[in-house]
Protein backbone atom coordinates (compact mmCIF):
# COMPACT_ATOMS: atom_id res chain seq x y z
CA UNK A 1 0.00 0.00 0.00
CA UNK A 2 2.60 2.56 0.44
CA UNK A 3 4.83 1.91 -2.08
CA UNK A 4 1.91 2.41 -4.59
CA UNK A 5 1.50 6.35 -2.65
CA UNK A 6 5.05 6.59 -2.95
CA UNK A 7 4.94 5.48 -6.58
CA UNK A 8 2.44 8.42 -7.17
CA UNK A 9 4.09 11.14 -5.35
CA UNK A 10 7.67 10.13 -6.56
CA UNK A 11 6.85 11.36 -10.43
CA UNK A 12 5.20 14.99 -9.50
CA UNK A 13 7.98 15.33 -7.59
CA UNK A 14 10.55 14.69 -9.57
CA UNK A 15 9.21 15.91 -12.59
CA UNK A 16 9.08 19.25 -10.76
CA UNK A 17 12.16 19.36 -9.44
CA UNK A 18 13.28 18.56 -13.16
CA UNK A 19 11.50 21.57 -14.50
CA UNK A 20 13.13 24.12 -11.72
CA UNK A 21 16.37 22.75 -12.00
CA UNK A 22 16.10 23.51 -15.75
CA UNK A 23 14.17 26.69 -15.77
CA UNK A 24 16.73 27.91 -12.91
CA UNK A 25 19.40 27.43 -15.86
CA UNK A 26 17.85 29.28 -18.39
CA UNK A 27 16.88 32.63 -15.80
CA UNK A 28 20.75 32.29 -15.77
CA UNK A 29 21.56 32.78 -18.87
CA UNK A 30 20.14 36.22 -19.13
CA UNK A 31 21.97 39.29 -20.30
CA UNK A 32 21.68 42.62 -18.23
CA UNK A 33 22.84 45.33 -21.06
CA UNK A 34 22.91 45.52 -24.49
CA UNK A 35 26.01 44.28 -25.67
CA UNK A 36 28.53 47.54 -26.91
CA UNK A 37 31.22 46.22 -29.25
CA UNK A 38 34.93 47.06 -28.34
CA UNK A 39 37.08 49.09 -29.58
CA UNK A 40 38.43 49.64 -32.80
CA UNK A 41 35.76 46.86 -33.99
CA UNK A 42 34.35 47.29 -37.48
CA UNK A 43 31.30 45.56 -36.79
CA UNK A 44 28.32 46.05 -37.62
CA UNK A 45 29.03 46.17 -41.23
CA UNK A 46 26.59 46.32 -44.27
CA UNK A 47 26.32 42.96 -46.31
CA UNK A 48 27.36 42.71 -49.34
CA UNK A 49 29.97 45.11 -48.77
CA UNK A 50 28.69 48.51 -50.41
CA UNK A 51 30.93 49.74 -53.54
CA UNK A 52 33.93 52.52 -52.56
CA UNK A 53 33.47 55.48 -54.18
CA UNK A 54 36.69 56.27 -56.72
Amino acid sequence: MMRIIMKHVARPVLLCMALLFLASGLAACGKKARPTPPQGSTYPRQYPKPPQPQ
